[in-house]
């Protein structure tokens, strides 16, 4: 029993830009992800099938219920090792976003310091400091 086909893909996920800039269309950055999550549904929606066969131990012309079982245990592992792949590439993508964001917040950070060194900004506390009893703002 084949897998059957992988489900059409969604429309393309679109973000707004900040600042009215024009929506930056993310289909290039999503397909593979959605790609193997396809793929990992179709496995299970054969093995399902497969399932189906081997505990209603369905025969027939050209087909027989114990080809099902191991039928299944292969479309399991396929599916498996297709989430595997998809979590991989997330946890990937997570950890980059990690460590820009905190590329981010350092230079935000390092920016309000430089304001707050040069008198830009006299009325705001310093993060740094602690306020009058001694507590860390």
């Amino acid at each position: 029993m084949a897998a059957p086909e992988a489900q059409p893909s969604a429309p393309a996920a679109r973000v707004e830009a900040p600042g009215g800039l024009e929506p930056v269309v993310l289909d290039a950055v999503l397909a593979p992800a959605r790609a193997g999550l396809d793929q990992a549904r179709s496995h299970l929606a054969a093995t399902v099938d497969a399932l189906d066969g081997w505990y209603a131990r369905r025969t027939g012309p050209g087909h027989t219920y114990v080809r099902d079982g191991p039928e299944a245990i292969h479309l399991i592992d396929a599916a498996t090792r297709q989430l595997y792949q998809v979590r991989s590439v997330l946890v990937g993508e997570i950890r980059a976003d990690e460590d820009e964001r905190a590329v981010r917040v350092d230079r935000l950070l390092a920016d309000l310091r430089a304001e707050r060194a040069a008198g830009q900004d006299p009325g705001r506390p310093d993060p740094d400091q602690p306020d009058r009893d001694g507590r860390a703002r």
